[in-house]
């Protein structure tokens, strides 16, 4: 027998005492345990059966008397008041562990214990409980034990979850849990008080969720005139903390998949058992007489589905009726009793008042008020509410009382219910002179800022008494229970933090560059790159029933991101408030109203940011997906070490320093912003072992150039950085010494470097590997003009020796020839050794120091490459040495012993036998070879560093050709057929010292197509056979040929085919013979019997002789949809044509070819088609000289209906059709693109079809686009397709929808506009009498929705139902309504019987047939699918659900930041974008569906102004100035702010309105108001440079995608990129019904300067309406439309653009001026004249001064600008860099008066002066030559005319700029804010510690990071606290000194008693605890005794405070012996508290 599971329970006790006062009843268990049998638990001993423990517990803490405390104990006690109090305590911890597989065994065995249980007689199978009665109150009580209080507290609760093989671990913990409950009585309430002391989870060892207080207060009420319980419940977390790192992610995913393992196990077993469960049994059997008993009956059947009636109670002026009693107070902290009405005189005046029960505004209404004032004022109210879930009052609505006016309240539209109201008076009455006034409003419009507490003077009385409020307010309510919320629930949370963590790892894949080096093993530091940061979080949710609640949210958050350059946290979302409220709601109907709020929201957007969240991204998905091959994650800054010597480095003043080891690489951050960005390195001298350190290097980590090179002095020695770009945010540097050496041999050698002056020991020299194929850089001293020799031998076992002194000096361009020592026979191996040398020049020239560089290349002599597609075995004959090579560009290099004299001949051997003259032998030699000219090279192309960039690019191997399609595929290759092959010897690349030897055929042959063709030589009569998707080498071809295909037992062959660079053999009675050029092709056409070949052959050749021919297919067609879809293709002469029955007919003889759906994402691979049908091979002989023209006809899978026959002769851009699958229609879509003589046919599905067609009969239709007016007769209509070949209809089957689209839509396409036409239908006809043509009805209409009946010829009336409010036009057809259609056939009878006896017999037949089958519509022989008519014209009224969702926006803000040059944690700020007062509403109902944005404002600004290099600080703002507030409106209020605005200014409204069907575009409206545009060319460079920086693949390394070659099916073909992305392009096109721009002007101003200074003055431009319908085109094909129409504007603006040229003074702003002061002069005298004599004579004062002044500052406005342009021209004919520089920057001071202006002319036309003196001898002595100093002469002659001159204009502008500016004339618009450059580092990471911390505790975890301020001495400093589980630090954020660092377990922390944001740090004292614990245990049990003997409050409290003293005088100690104190925001300093006793209980 196997034991299940072990259950063991220890020591349980019970214990009852009963007094006179109380009784109490206790029991208790010591310990349970439960365990698991093991699988293999037979023949163990009894304990080891088991598995670990499921159920177990652990010691605990220990009591003050040192005993175990018991695991459960439950105490019952009743008091003098029978009260019952039920105590629940755990006090010891309990630990879960949820092993998979014990759970899944525990599972099975409690499944199995319960199968026997079942099976026993002994227990009950159903058991049978009495259902408890009365209210949910009692229920609730009764669950609790019945008790009046009941206490619950558990000490801890672990649980454990993971599998056998740890591949996951999981945590919950739970700590401290106390919950208290109690009921009463009188009112019927139970109170919940609940505390969490803490709860957290741990995901493979790491904290995910950190230590959590959580208190939960909840009231649940029972009131009379409810059924259902009202709860009031608050939840508040104190710091809620998640690390969501992506292992701890990836732990949680592995354990959900183990919980649905669990699941799974745990069903399928419960199935199990359900199947072999015995019956229950059978049901007693019932009498029908007892059956009627308890039928109900029709009387109550009838009242219970009789709708509830709603018990409202209306009240009415109930608070000035009498029934209230008034009480006066002078304080608001008590609230009113039931019918209480509260006078408070406080500030200005509160009543507050409170009915019986919660109530609803249904009226309010203000009387006038009565004042002792002389002129009437208003005065602000605000009404409030109580909520008892906030304990606070929120607003409900604002009101003025008036003197004069009565106003009626509306009452918001959410439901609002409470008991308590109250009206503040939020407004004071101001005296002037004895005067009253109110407020200015002009101060603040918002209420919400006005302080409610604010103080008036206590000895001034209330101008208006509160009381009168009273009085002047008459307020009706209703009270209605279902309006009553049934639950509210208030989630606060103080701050909640979620950090987003990445996981570097050394084992990572490095980018291309960087492949060769290894990564330094690091730590497993987890980073924090994205936190989200939420402050005061209130969630406030209202549920009145399970269909209507509302939810209402409050928070103020903000994003950080890593800057992984110094490891800084940056702000991309600023600190914002957003408020938001959504409501929920089926009463009166379904809606969703959700209004969202946001105060500023700031986005900074930079290539920091965009480098580190892709970075991010890239990590977490290849991490989370669990791939093979994960990338390294790459930081801003790489540092390799290539020299062969470990080196060390640090930022420049720290004393950071960190090791690399030779070809080691580290990934690095700037340690800190407080230092510049500089390195030192610090490297060991080789000669006498002392550490040298390298001059400081400014590192930066953004430079134009790909890339920089720096040379550092390190003592005698120099070094070499190389920085290189990854991206444009990721750098490397790669340090090098002076020696640099490449291999290019395939052996391993050791390499030994000699000075000339010193002596060495052979024994002990310096001697380093270098590997084959591999570079090096070696550390070592070289000075001009030095002696530097090396030393070469072979690596250990190979070599006998070393070479000779190879001298590192150039030979005359020429290499040195090195024989190095062999142990073979040959004795040595010759290589070619290259030097090349070059100084090193130095930043700081040093005479004394004059270091060079030395390059060293060693090439072999001879190597040979297989450009064969087989493998060759070569063999040398003078070493005997063989190999084989590899095909498609293999290669071998030579190892022989080669001098000038010897020869070198190589044999080889191929797989098949060589033809014709082709040699298998080759013989290489150095005496042939002119060496002067095979050895040349440019010196200045090829310098040190260009030669390492250059030969460190491997070369990429193009085979057969440079073709990118075959670099993809993988061709199948026989070598069956012999072939020619050729020898070309050359350099194997640039710069190369090798002779290489290239082995290829004469000729490649690819067949890539389906067809197993051969190659037939006429003048050899030879065949060559290839098989399909192959690549055979070819022979020579030197006659015609052909190309033939098998067909049976023989073969078909083409005409001949010549190659015109061969001279060709004639061959007679050979026919027409086709001639192949060079890079050309041919078509093949063969034709055998019914089957047409179409085929093309490709010849291309290469420069270097290598031939490729290429046979393809001519058509190529791809599925890119999800449809399995069938080809037939078809052929015929372009003469002929054919009918769709005989296309019908042949598709059934035929098998089509299937078309599988392709990937569009890569490889997307079509079928090639090469054989074609000939539809009248019965009819015609047709051969390979017939014109054919090819169709195809689609087909679904398992379908017979077919598609039109789709033309292939000529490329098309789009056409549509649709293809039949039962009832069910699928549109496509098709496109033909011909690419490289190829024709590709790509199929899509259509998202854009236009009309979609449902017959409701059961009648074949046919239709057709036509061109006839609505009510004309239609004769003919449009083919369907261009051509004559087909008479082809769209056919629509009965009870079947499909998709339909006239040809004229994309006739024109991709034109923008397309025009809807019309429609006719017809009865189909199987079997066409080609006498008489179809008969078509009249038009019908598809741009508008009707509904009529329609004659259809041949079969009678139908109704026609069009919807155009759809994307897919709807066209329904329907047979006319039962009671019409017999007077209509009766009439038609009438009329039509003439006609019907001159039709024929045939016609007849089919009229009755079709009308006999259209009467027998009611009983279809097959079910038939619903066809879904169109909602718009049904009978039923169906309301959706109503949607509408409201953003406001008050402030956003879109920062462009760019990284600064010299120090990268600062950022600049490039451009901002400005919205203000943004309202985004997306409505949603009956109607409409549409969106709408509302921006009042939009600027742009310039924040690159402040650096004085631009004029414009503005680029594009509204022509009038916005007026800002500071105001935020009520989150429910922003409908009328949106109607507001719209009122207020002219706003830029943009509406989308989407089709109710669909989430598509419909139409769009814009509407912009006037605004200026400023553009400046020099800024505009530097704004572009700034947005390359942020494009996503510049910022981040994105490692290359290697393509491996695919394998393709028979019959396949690869497609081109090309095609693909053009085809793709066209399938999505941009379809709109309108697109309007209304009419819009601007005032544009521009700066230019690239040659001349030309500059437009606010020249205005006016555009006249665009307006677009029915728009069918590609989104850049409607960009051009509709920059076209702005363009044609301006040119016709161009009069009014030269009017506003500055040089020729701006006639245009003087005309503006001109006629703006005649306005005002006509105008102001005319609209005073209406105010009274008095208003005419101010007008005519006003207007004369308007004109004055406009005509004034016009003239002289117009002379600056003319005098400003001429002056910055004439800068820029002087040619004189400098002065342009100087001047310019005096420009942009612009002079803040006429004095100023004066000043700044006076002071630049003296410069001026100076500088055309001085000009004359400056550029002279500049120069350098002859022409210099004519060159220097003539800039100084000609900026000596031209600088006065010059001058003088300037001090004329800027006096003239001085006066406007005084005058306030023409100002230029400001920024909305100054530009600054922000340092990051004010916000550190939690990752800086780790430089601070020893290695050993880098494996920890960051726990806990904050910015605190630290008290140092008497000052506060900012600081950094860190705390991990080991160690708590505190770092200061501006020393970066380590201020306190100490293990956790030794650190005490306390806070103020009377400032809680002030802690206290200390270390624990180790004294002895005797005494202490000793006075813990008395305290402990004289605290017990006090609450078991019920004492009362007064001496509780007093004994209480004496044993408390001890607690304080403990915090007394801690405060003084304090280490370390800190401010830190309280509850962030409580959770610490709590943080560090969490960590003490873990670890103990």
């Amino acid at each position: 027998m196997k034991p299940l599971f072990l259950v063991t329970i220890s020591q349980p006790s019970f214990m009852s005492t009963q007094n006179l006062k109380a009784s109490v009843t206790q029991a208790s268990i010591f310990n349970v345990n439960i365990g698991v049998a093991t699988a293999d638990s037979e023949g163990k001993e009894d304990l080891e059966q088991f598995n670990e423990s499921v159920f177990d517990t652990l010691p605990g803490q220990l009591g003050s008397s040192g005993i175990p405390p018991p695991l459960l104990t439950i105490k019952t006690q009743y008091d003098r008041l029978k009260q019952k109090e039920v105590d629940v305590e755990l006090r010891k911890p309990i630990l879960l562990r949820m092993c998979e597989a014990s759970i899944k065994q525990l599972a099975s065995d409690v499944i199995r214990v319960y199968s026997v249980l079942h099976e026993t007689p002994c227990f009950a199978v159903r058991s049978q409980r009495p259902v408890p009665e009365g209210s949910q109150l009692h229920q609730m009580k009764s669950n609790c034990y019945n008790a009046d209080r009941l206490h619950l507290s558990c000490d801890r609760i672990t649980i454990k979850f993971y599998d056998e093989e740890r591949t996951f671990k999981c945590s919950f913990v739970c700590l401290d849990l106390s919950t208290r409950i109690k009921f009463s009585t009188r009112p019927q309430k139970a109170v919940i008080r609940s505390t969490l002391g803490s709860v957290y989870v741990q995901s493979g060892g790491k904290m995910l969720l950190h230590p959590l207080l959580m208190r939960l207060s909840a009231d649940l009420v029972s009131e009379p005139w409810c059924d259902e319980l009202l709860i009031n419940a608050t939840l508040k977390l104190n710091f809620l903390h998640i690390d969501a790192g992506v292992l701890s992610i990836l732990q949680l995913q592995k354990a959900r998949d183990g919980m649905n393992r669990i699941r799974e196990y745990a069903d399928q077993e419960w199935q199990q058992f359900l199947h072999r469960r015995p019956v229950l049994g059978t049901p007693e059997e019932v009498s029908p007489c007892d059956l009627i008993k308890c039928t109900p009956s029709n009387e109550s059947i009838e009242r219970l589905k009789r709708p509830l009636k709603s018990n409202a109670e209306f009240y009415q002026d109930d608070l000035r009726a009498g029934a209230f009693q008034f009480v006066y107070l002078n304080s608001e902290s008590v609230l009113p009793m039931p019918y209480q009405v509260q006078i408070i005189k406080k500030n200005y005046g509160i009543i507050c008042w409170r009915y019986p029960q919660p109530r609803q505004m249904t009226s309010i209404l203000i009387y006038p008020v009565p004042m002792a004032v002389s002129s009437p004022i208003h005065i602000r109210c605000r009404m409030e509410y109580f909520s008892e879930t906030h304990e606070t009052f929120l607003h409900y609505c604002d009101f003025l009382l008036s003197e004069t006016s009565t106003k009626q309240l509306t009452p918001p539209d959410r439901p609002i219910c409470a008991t308590i109201w109250r009206v503040v008076i939020m407004q004071s009455l101001i005296s002037v002179n004895g005067a009253c006034f109110e407020g200015s409003e002009d101060e603040d419009l918002s209420i919400e800022y006005i302080h409610a507490d604010f103080k008036v003077d206590e000895n001034n009385d209330f101008i208006l008494h509160p009381k009168v409020l009273v009085g002047c307010m008459r307020i009706d309510t209703v009270f209605r229970a279902e309006r009553v919320p049934k639950l509210q629930l208030l989630l606060c949370c103080q701050d909640i933090e979620l950090n987003f963590l990445n996981q570097p790892e050394s084992s990572g894949e490095l980018p291309q560059q960087l492949k060769k080096y290894n990564l330094k093993q690091t730590s497993n530091i987890s980073q924090t790159f994205l936190t989200l940061h939420v402050e005061d979080l209130q969630m406030h949710s209202t549920i009145y029933s399970r269909k209507d609640f509302s939810l209402q949210t409050e928070l103020r958050t903000r994003v950080k991101c890593l800057d992984y350059g110094f490891l800084n946290m940056l702000d991309i979302v600023e600190p914002m408030k957003f408020t938001s409220y959504v409501r929920l709601t089926d009463c009166p109907r379904s809606l969703v109203h959700a209004n969202f709020l946001v105060d500023k929201l700031r986005l900074n957007c930079g290539p920091y940011v965009i480098h580190t969240l892709l970075s991010s991204k890239h990590h977490w998905q290849e991490v989370l997906q669990q791939r093979k091959m994960r990338h390294a994650l790459m930081p801003k800054c790489v540092i390799v070490n290539r020299i062969q010597a470990p080196i060390s480095f640090g930022q420049t003043g720290t004393v950071e320093k960190v090791s690399v080891a030779p070809g080691e690489m580290q990934l690095y951050h700037f340690r800190s912003c407080n230092h510049k960005q500089e390195l030192t390195f610090f490297i060991t001298n080789p000669e006498n072992r002392l550490i040298e350190t390298s001059d400081s290097v400014h590192i930066a980590l953004k430079f134009e150039d790909d890339q920089k090179v720096y040379h550092l002095r390190v003592g005698g020695f120099c070094i070499t950085l190389k920085l290189g770009k990854l991206s444009a945010t990721q750098i490397y540097i790669l340090v090098k010494g002076q020696i640099e050496l490449i291999s290019m041999v395939p052996f391993n050698m050791i390499t030994e470097f000699r000075e000339e002056e010193k002596s060495y020991d052979d024994n002990n020299a310096p001697e380093h590997l270098l590997l084959s194929k591999e570079r090096s850089s070696y550390y070592q001293n070289v000075k001009r003009n030095a002696d530097i020799n090396m030393r070469l031998k072979l690596s250990a076992g190979l070599g006998r020796g070393r070479t000779g002194d190879i001298p590192l000096k150039t030979n005359n361009n020429l290499p040195w020839l090195v024989k190095v020592p062999t142990q073979s026979a040959q004795q040595f191996i010759s290589v070619w050794v290259r030097i090349l040398r070059e100084d090193i020049v130095m930043e700081k020239p040093d005479g004394d120091f004059q270091p060079q560089k030395i390059l060293i290349c060693i090439w072999p002599i001879f190597e040979i490459c297989n450009m064969l597609s087989c493998e060759i075995q070569a063999n040398e004959n003078t070493t005997g040495e063989s190999s084989t090579i590899d095909a498609k560009g293999g290669r071998w290099a030579l190892n022989t012993a080669t001098t000038h004299a010897t020869e070198h001949t190589v044999g080889f051997t191929f797989p098949v036998v060589l033809r014709g003259s082709s040699k298998d032998e080759y013989t290489l030699m150095l005496r042939t070879m002119d060496w002067h000219k095979f050895f040349h090279y440019d010196p200045t192309v090829w310098t040190i560093e260009n030669a390492l960039h250059k030969l460190g690019k491997s070369a990429k191997r193009m085979w057969p050709l440079n073709d990118e399609e075959e670099l993809r595929v993988c061709r199948q290759l026989a070598f069956q057929n012999s072939f020619d092959v050729k020898y070309q010897t050359k350099a194997t690349r640039e710069f190369s010292c090798t002779l290489g030897l290239e082995v290829a055929a004469w000729g490649m042959f690819i067949n890539g197509t389906g067809l197993d063709v051969s190659i037939f030589t006429i003048h050899e009569q030879a065949r060559f056979e290839i098989k399909a998707n192959s690549l055979e080498m070819m022979p020579k071809l030197s006659s015609a040929f052909t190309i033939d295909v098998t067909f049976e037992q023989g073969w078909i062959t083409s005409a001949p085919i010549s190659l015109e660079d061969f001279s060709q053999k004639t061959v007679q009675n050979a026919g027409r013979s086709m001639s192949l050029r060079c890079n050309s092709f041919v078509d093949i056409v063969i034709v055998e019997r019914e089957e047409v070949l179409r085929l093309v052959l490709e010849y291309r050749k290469e420069a270097d002789g290598r031939r490729l021919f290429k046979l393809r297919s001519k058509f190529v067609l791809a599925n890119f949809t999800d449809v399995a879809l069938n080809a037939l293709p078809l052929a015929m002469d372009h003469k002929e044509t054919s009918t769709r029955e005989e296309v019908e007919a042949y598709t059934i003889s035929k098998t089509a070819r299937s078309l599988l759906s392709a990937d569009s994402t890569k490889n997307c691979i079509g079928t090639a088609m090469d054989v074609f049908y000939d539809l009248n091979v019965h009819k015609t002989k047709h051969n390979c000289d017939t014109a054919f023209v090819y169709f195809v006809c689609f087909s679904v899978g398992g379908s017979r209906e077919i598609s039109i026959p789709v033309p292939l002769s000529i490329p098309f851009t789009r056409r549509c059709f649709s293809l039949q699958a039962g009832h069910e229609s699928i549109p496509l879509m098709i496109t033909l693109v011909e690419k490289d003589n190829v024709h590709y046919l790509n199929v899509f599905r259509d998202t854009a079809p236009a009309i979609v067609i449902s017959n409701n009969t059961n009648v074949k239709f046919i239709v057709a686009q036509t061109s006839a007016s609505e009510n004309s007769n239609v004769s003919c209509t449009n083919s369907e397709f261009v051509g004559r070949h087909f008479e082809w209809n769209q056919l629509v089957l009965p009870h079947s929808k499909c998709y339909y689209t006239p040809p004229q839509m994309y006739a024109n396409f991709p034109d923008v506009e397309f025009t809807m036409c019309n429609l006719s239908l017809a009865v189909y006809k199987d079997k066409p009498c080609a006498k008489n043509k179809i008969a078509w009805s009249k038009p019908v209409r598809t741009d508008k929705s009707w509904q009529k009946f329609l004659h259809v010829p041949n079969h009678g009336d139908v109704k026609v139902v069009v919807c155009d409010k759809h994307r897919a036009i709807r066209l329904n057809i329907y047979y006319i309504a039962q009671q019409l259609e017999f007077s209509v056939k009766d009439l038609r009878s009438r009329l039509t019987k003439p006609e019907k006896s001159l039709m024929p017999s045939e016609e007849q037949q089919l009229l009755e047939s079709d009308e006999k089958l259209a009467q027998d519509t009611t009983t279809p022989k097959e079910p038939l699918p619903d066809m879904i008519a169109c909602a718009h014209f049904s009978e039923q009224c169906e309301t959706k659900r109503q949607t509408r969702i409201k953003v406001f926006i008050k402030s956003f803000v879109f920062s462009l930041q760019t990284d600064s040059r010299e120090n990268d944690f600062l950022k600049t700020e490039v451009c901002n974008i400005y919205a203000d007062d943004t309202v985004i509403i997306y409505d949603d109902d009956d109607e409409q569906r549409e969106l709408r944005l509302q921006l009042p404002n939009l600027q742009v600004d310039n924040q690159l102004y402040s650096s004085g290099k631009y004029d414009f600080p503005v680029l594009l703002c509204a022509e009038k100035l916005y007026k800002r507030n500071c105001s935020l409106p009520q989150v429910y209020d922003l409908d009328s702010v949106y109607r507001q605005q719209a009122q207020r200014t002219p706003v830029s409204l943009f509406t989308f309105v989407f089709y109710q069907d669909e989430m598509q575009l419909q139409n769009v409206r814009c509407q912009i108001p006037p605004f200026r545009v400023y553009i400046e060319d020099a800024y505009l460079n530097q704004l572009l440079e700034a947005l390359v920086e942020c494009e996503p693949s510049h910022c981040v390394y994105s490692p290359p995608v290697e393509q491996d070659q695919i394998l393709l099916p028979v019959g396949a073909t690869l497609l081109p990129d090309q095609v693909v992305a053009q085809s793709l392009y066209i399938s999505e096109p941009l379809r709109l019904n309108s697109f309007t721009v209304e009419p819009l002007s601007l005032l544009l101003s521009v700066h230019t300067s690239s040659r001349l200074y030309i500059a437009l003055d606010h020249s205005p431009l006016s555009f006249s309406r665009y307006e677009r319908q029915q728009i069918l085109t590609v989104p850049l094909r409607f960009g051009q439309s509709l920059g076209l129409h702005y363009l044609s504007g301006a040119i016709f603006g161009a009069g009014w653009v030269v009017g506003s040229l500055e040089i020729l003074g701006s006639p245009s702003g003087l005309a503006r001026s001109f006629s703006t002061g005649l306005r005002d002069f006509v105008s102001m005298p005319v609209q005073g004249l209406f105010r009274g004599p008095w208003g005419f004579l101010v007008g005519v004062t006003q207007g004369s001064a308007s004109l004055l002044r406009n005509v004034t500052a016009g003239t002289v406005n117009s002379v600056t600008k003319l005098a400003g342009s001429v002056a910055r021209n004439l800068d820029r004919l002087t040619l004189d860099a400098e002065h342009i520089e100087l001047t310019e920057a005096r420009r942009r001071a612009r002079p803040q008066g006429f004095a100023d202006g004066l000043t700044q002319g006076l002071t630049g036309l003296g410069i001026s002066l100076l500088g055309a003196v001085g000009g004359l001898a400056h550029h002279t002595l500049e120069a350098r030559s002859s022409v210099g100093v004519i060159a220097g002469l003539t800039k100084g002659i000609v900026g000596a005319f031209t600088k006065p001159i010059s001058g003088a204009a300037e001090m004329l502008a800027l006096t003239g700029q001085g006066v406007l500016h005084t005058v306030g004339f023409n100002a230029m618009p400001q920024q909305v804010e100054p530009s600054f450059t922000r340092n990051v580092a004010l916000h550190g990471s939690s990752n800086r510690i780790w430089s601070y911390l020893p290695e050993e505790l880098s494996r920890d975890q960051m726990l806990f990071f904050c910015e605190i301020t630290l008290l140092v001495g008497t000052q506060l400093r900012p600081a950094l606290l860190f705390l991990t589980s080991s160690v708590l630090a505190i770092i200061q954020s501006d020393s970066e000194e380590l201020a306190f660092a100490s293990p956790v377990s030794k650190v005490d922390a306390v806070a103020d008693r009377e400032d809680p944001s002030k802690l206290y740090l200390s270390l624990k004292s180790e004294r002895s605890n005797d005494l202490e614990g000793q006075l813990n245990y008395t305290n402990e049990r004289i605290m017990k005794f006090l609450n078991a003997s019920r004492l009362q409050s007064i001496a509780n409290d007093s004994l209480n405070d004496l044993l408390q003293l001890q607690e304080q005088d403990v915090d007394d100690r801690i405060q003084r012996q304090s280490q370390c104190i800190f401010y830190i925001k309280p509850n962030i300093g409580e959770h610490l508290i709590h943080y560090l006793k969490v960590i003490g209980r873990i670890q103990h």
